[in-house]
């Protein structure tokens, strides 16, 4: 169905790059000279022609593909999501070619307004200079309108990061949030709105809206299709809910209780931030079936303490008390073991290092040797003693 479409395109693609690769090196050049000022804005018209041309061909190809049945839409959208000229998406080179469009724009009007300060000097009236005023007083416009839209922000706050989205459903919520509260909620075009919100867009959200173009009539059908994509509070509750079910069973231990708990806290915190916490009865059951039964029998003894039936927050906020009782008792046996341990290390080590033949050898250290001289000499006199004795013995018995 797009092989025309895809064959009217690819020559107009290898165009581009070869108008990338020439103009590249002449906008990134330190020193300009009037020559290569004559190259860009003669080569401007033709880099917004080829791109206004691949426009207007995808353009076309989205209406295909939406007009198409499911079957073979989903076939349509995996051949235009691969339709790339060398390592790049189609897209992503238009998206360069304007980029460069862009800022060949801006040299071109610097250019103009170098000569015209340069008129000024020799008395001659710029042409241009309604157009000046024009667009001074379209900037200062936007900065009014930045300036009502932050007039109470205090001026020490730091810079906040436009936020990026990779297509995670889960964090669709806090990215739309944090874009709303940054850039659209100001007074500006629609156009550089969608050209923020495109720059944010990465991997798979960016993949999404391939085709979208940063135009003010793009920003609110780019909107749509991502909040129908990602922003559907239905499918990510029922994710939620199936990501609480298909948590791993926790066992006694008190760190896989407190991972348990911790995966726990972050799902309910994500539903009950989304408005309410439906399906209570199946959120009860799920996180108490994946419990260990001594765990499921302590928190039964606490709910009965109570003598309330016990909510989902109840019953969190039982389980965590559980968890931090636990990681009190085990600190304290940690450190009563630890002590223990380290006293009986003390003792084996005495006992270790003891040697009799050692404790014998310091006896007779220099201090000593008097004292055991002294105590041979009796033991030899108490010898002969008995020697005699029982010399004697024998002839008087003969």
């Amino acid at each position: 169905m797009s092989v025309v479409l895809r064959s009217t395109m690819k020559p107009a693609i290898k165009r581009l790059i070869e108008y990338l690769g020439e103009l590249r090196p002449l906008v990134d050049a330190q020193e300009r000279t009037q020559e290569g000022i004559d190259k860009l804005r003669a080569d401007i018209v033709k880099i917004k022609r080829v791109l206004s041309f691949l426009d207007l061909k995808i353009d076309h190809w989205q209406k295909i593909i939406k007009g198409l049945p499911a079957d073979e839409r989903a076939a349509e959208e995996q051949i235009f999501n691969n339709f790339s000229q060398g390592e790049r998406h189609i897209a992503e080179w238009i998206d360069s070619g304007r980029e460069i469009a862009d800022e060949i724009d801006i040299l071109l009007a610097d250019a103009i307004e170098d000569s015209t300060a340069y008129s000024e000097e020799l008395g001659v009236r710029p042409r241009n200079e309604e157009r000046n005023d024009q667009r001074n007083e379209a900037n200062n416009a936007f900065r009014n309108d930045y300036q009502d839209n932050f007039m109470g922000v205090p001026q020490h706050l730091p810079k906040a990061r436009l936020p990026e989205f990779w297509g995670d459903q889960l964090r669709w919520p806090e990215f739309w949030q944090g874009f709303e509260r940054t850039v659209d909620c100001l007074r500006i075009d629609d156009g550089l709105k969608a050209h923020y919100l495109l720059q944010c867009l990465k991997g798979r959200a960016h993949r999404a809206v391939l085709g979208y173009r940063p135009i003010s009539e793009h920003y609110a059908p780019l909107k749509e299709a991502l909040i129908r994509q990602f922003g559907n509070q239905k499918a990510i509750r029922e994710t939620l809910h199936a990501e609480l079910i298909g948590l791993p069973m926790a066992n006694e231990s008190v760190g896989s209780l407190r991972a348990y708990l911790e995966e726990v806290e972050r799902i309910c915190r994500s539903l009950n931030a989304m408005g309410h916490l439906e399906d209570k009865e199946i959120v009860l059951m799920a996180i108490k079936n994946k419990l260990p039964r001594g765990v499921v029998l302590e928190l039964l003894r606490m709910e009965k303490a109570d003598k309330v039936e016990w909510n989902v927050e109840m019953l969190r906020k039982g389980l965590s008390e559980l968890v931090e009782l636990r990681e009190e008792a085990q600190r304290c046996t940690q450190t009563l073991s630890s002590r223990m341990g380290l006293q009986r290390g003390n003792n084996w080590n005495n006992q270790r290092n003891f040697n009799p033949g050692k404790f014998n050898k310091d006896l007779a250290t220099e201090q000593n040797k008097q004292e055991c001289s002294r105590f041979r000499l009796v033991i030899m006199e108490i010898n002969l003693k008995d020697k005699d004795y029982r010399v004697g013995f024998v002839r008087n018995h003969i």
